[in-house]
């Protein structure tokens, strides 16, 4: 399979015209001098503590995606290296290719079916949603959300949560994988029948490790601009710019990343239009920057030794 071999698809395209539109609506009033102003007088020092925080949330990525794959053939380091990579590949190439990749860097490595590598990167997504309405929850009980968003919320984390506990009440007393025919649908669900309790307890720790530091980074970068926001108003920044990630758009959620801070930023915590537009760049440039270019070293390491592409 050739990774670099794509056609632009209509989901490709619109995600890229729905960053278009982001891209306009964020910065239809942005100040070139304002934000060169607001750079300059930036605190670097909390950027780069950012810049070493998010690397290490990559390192707890890891931690927690090995107690989802049955195989001792993977260490901690192992996995550290392919979720680089993936970041590489979801902020640079289109239809998350990150994630197909990973899927085959593992399948390679393990030896296990490309089927149930593919289910353990989507449990580990279902545990970054449970992670951010976690925090969500956290929110709403200190902080005033407005109620239209709250209430969608409510019915979203409901939904999921709901899901999961009928997901494994089913399994317990059913077993899912009795009544799946097919082979390849096998392996990927095996991934969410076989988990046992304790690991579940683990994960969600870590999961919730993984999103304090996210929180931490979002705060840090806050502070290089010396906005004096509180720890909920840069966790509502969190909540609703991380909820952007399902929408389509370009790689790395150019535009529509940007539009969901600025809109945080202005409409909900009324901050200025010009702020709101330095804050947003470089909260997105920080992580963006730095995980693709150690991703890319990642990647290139990954072509020579697997020869996938």
């Amino acid at each position: 399979m050739n990774i670099l071999n794509f056609k632009l698809d209509f989901k490709t395209i619109f995600g890229i015209f729905i960053s278009l539109i982001g891209l306009i609506w964020a910065f239809q009033d942005f100040k070139f001098n304002e934000f060169i102003i607001a750079f300059k007088k930036a605190k670097f020092f909390y950027i780069a503590l950012a810049c070493i925080s998010i690397i290490s949330s990559v390192w707890l990525r890891a931690i927690r995606w090995n107690l989802l794959i049955k195989s001792d053939k993977v260490t901690t380091n192992n996995l550290f290296d392919i979720e680089m990579v993936g970041y590489f590949g979801n902020n640079v190439l289109p239809i998350r290719a990150g994630e197909v990749y990973r899927t085959l860097l593992l399948s390679n490595k393990t030896g296990l079916s490309k089927s149930y590598c593919f289910g353990t990167i989507v449990l580990e997504r279902i545990m970054d949603l449970v992670g951010l309405f976690i925090f969500f929850g956290i929110l709403t009980v200190f902080y005033p959300i407005p109620k239209d968003i709250k209430s969608w919320m409510n019915l979203v984390v409901l939904i999921l949560f709901l899901f999961i506990f009928l997901f494994f009440i089913f399994n317990k007393f059913f077993k899912i994988g009795k009544y799946i025919k097919f082979n390849f649908l096998k392996q990927f669900f095996s991934v969410f029948t076989d988990i046992k309790l304790e690991s579940s307890i683990y994960i969600l720790f870590w999961t919730i490790i993984i999103w304090f530091i996210y929180w931490l980074d979002t705060h840090l970068i806050q502070y290089a601009f010396q906005l004096n926001m509180s720890w909920q108003q840069t966790m509502l920044v969190l909540v609703l710019t991380s909820l952007t990630m399902a929408v389509p758009s370009a790689p790395g959620a150019i535009g529509t990343f940007h539009a969901a801070v600025k809109f945080t930023m202005v409409s909900l915590l009324g901050f200025s239009a010009d702020i709101s537009n330095s804050y947003s760049i470089i909260l997105h440039a920080y992580s963006y920057i730095t995980l693709t270019i150690i991703g890319a070293y990642y990647f290139i390491n990954s072509i020579k030794k697997e020869k996938l592409i």
